[in-house]
């Protein structure tokens, strides 16, 4: 009787140990997500897809606000082999959401020009962006790229 009452609350010091584990790196993951996030100016870029031209020249630069959590963003679009005008830009504010379907720690952007268009880029590792659907997965187009890469300063 003594060993079982023994094993029984070993096996609550193990559990209640493991949980306690659990929380404490899910809660630094999200601290470390947030602190990748954005904080200070920084420019993602690369060349999407598009479907009448070569590619989408594509420049996001986002500037934070004082919870890094959120702030400004400019992006310039070029079609790349595309009749005049091909270049736009587009302006906005971004917030960064946590979680996806099937990925609860996703770090997403979420970037708003207009009420009702927004577009949305996981936060893959600190130097990638991946851009979303509609429905914040990841765009499955055999052979296609939709990735942006951070901008790395460069000295001369």
């Amino acid at each position: 009787m003594k060993d079982n009452i023994i094993i029984a609350i070993l096996v609550v010091v193990i559990v209640v140990g493991g949980v306690y584990l659990y929380k404490r790196e899910k809660a630094q993951m999200s601290g470390n997500a947030e602190s990748i996030a954005m904080d200070k100016t920084e420019t993602f870029e690369g060349v999407l897809p598009c479907a009448d031209c070569e590619g989408i020249k594509t420049e996001i630069n986002f500037s934070s606000n004082k919870e890094k959590t959120g702030g400004t963003f400019i992006e310039k679009s070029t079609y790349l082999g595309a009749p005049s005008p091909s270049s736009f830009d587009k302006t906005g504010t971004w917030k960064v959401v946590t979680g996806r379907n099937k990925k609860p720690d996703a770090v997403i952007y979420v970037l708003t020009s207009k009420p009702d268009e927004a577009e949305a880029y996981e936060l893959i590792d600190s130097t990638h962006l991946q851009l979303l659907d509609g429905e914040m997965q990841p765009i499955s187009a055999p052979g296609q790229n939709f990735i942006l890469t951070k901008r790395t300063a460069t000295t001369n």
